[in-house]
């Protein structure tokens, strides 16, 4: 026959056994065997074994003398307990278990330590809707969780400093429905070992990369690292595009037809600008100067090639200097005086002063 008795969990616990005092039938700590609602040996199941202090119901088995553990009790009563514990609680609501009038909104399957899953479901009356959450939590407080809570409507994934990724649902105030944000305070690290890594938008809207970085959290290197020597390397605010075995490729195919809507193509500065226009253009324009240079040949070709200087027009060569008309037409040149092998002429600035190779902050 099996009776029901309460008592009290000890210290003592040898694998699935574990000793209680129960009361009623005697003073002195008798072993408890453990029970589930679901267990298969080695095959997993449901197992949490009480802890010492906690007050328990067993099955007495008077004919055997053997107890088997029932359940525990939810004790409100601390004097139940024998640990003090300070700011002990037999159901913590620090989590907001309950709502305002005291009703239960969340199951949880849990450890004293709150690790583990918790259900929330709190049926708030209209016309607000109802906040509801599954969510997977660590001790140090890390989540995963499927948040159908109005505000939220999302799949977050966070860690204990809430740096994490949200796959949203529906739409809110912040983010567009059936979209992702990741967000960390530290660096973000994006890496293909074995294959390729592809960004792609597919009839939505703008690829955008953008560096809105103010360098407030920049840290200056010492000199030793200065790329030119004279100004400090600024590793803050930059966006680097570099292969170190292939192409850099930038390709702007846009052909409707209509020149006015093909691809173009804009370089930037706030003193200079390079554009690669619809109808096959490019222009450059700059506030100061503008420099080419190459230790090998250097080519200018088209239909009429016009050069013209606002100030000086300098040309010099430490070789020969040809002009050549071979297509039979003139040769012109006009002055107030002209001048030949007189020793009048001006040598043309050198480059190097300007572009002398400055480095980027990678010293490139």
């Amino acid at each position: 026959m099996l009776n029901t008795v309460k008592g009290i969990v000890g210290k003592k616990q040898i694998g699935n056994v574990f000793y209680a005092v129960f009361d009623k039938v005697s003073k002195l700590e008798v072993p408890v065997i453990y029970t589930s609602p679901m267990y298969r040996v080695n095959g997993g199941g449901l197992l949490a074994l009480p802890l010492y202090g906690d007050v328990i119901l067993a099955c007495h088995d008077e004919i055997s003398g053997e107890y088997y553990y029932h359940s525990t009790i939810v004790s409100t009563n601390l004097e139940d307990q024998i640990l003090k514990v300070p700011g002990f609680a037999s159901i913590k609501n620090s989590d907001k278990t309950f709502d305002d009038s005291g009703r239960a909104v969340k199951v949880k399957y849990q450890n004293q330590a709150g690790v583990g899953l918790e259900i929330t479901r709190n049926n708030r009356p209209a016309p607000l809707a109802p906040i509801g959450s599954v969510n997977l939590i660590s001790e140090k407080g890390k989540k995963v969780g499927l948040d159908d809570s109005p505000d939220v409507e999302a799949v977050v994934m966070q860690n204990q400093h809430g740096d994490g990724i949200t796959l949203k649902g529906d739409a809110d105030k912040m983010f567009s429905s059936r979209s992702i944000k990741t967000s960390t305070e530290g660096p973000q690290l994006y890496e293909a070992r074995g294959s390729s890594m592809d960004l792609h938008v597919v009839d939505g809207l703008d690829l955008t990369i953008e560096n809105r970085s103010t360098g407030v959290n920049a840290q200056t290197p010492s000199e030793d690292y200065w790329p030119n020597g004279k100004q400090p390397c600024r590793k803050w605010g930059g966006i680097y595009l570099r292969s170190e075995n292939g192409d850099v490729s930038i390709a702007a195919n846009a052909d409707t037809g209509d020149l006015n809507e093909d691809g173009r193509i804009f370089i930037t500065t706030p003193k200079a600008r390079i554009q690669i226009l619809e109808d096959g253009s490019i222009t450059i324009d700059s506030t100061t100067s503008i420099n080419l240079r190459s230790d090998g040949n250097l080519n200018l070709e088209g239909q009429d090639v016009n050069i013209k200087a606002n100030g000086s027009l300098n040309m010099e060569s430490s070789s020969d200097t040809s002009i050549l008309s071979s297509g039979g037409g003139n040769v012109n040149a006009d002055g107030s005086q002209i001048h030949l092998n007189s020793g009048n002429s001006s040598p043309v600035p050198t480059l190097g002063a300007h572009t002398d190779n400055d480095l980027n902050d990678y010293s490139e």
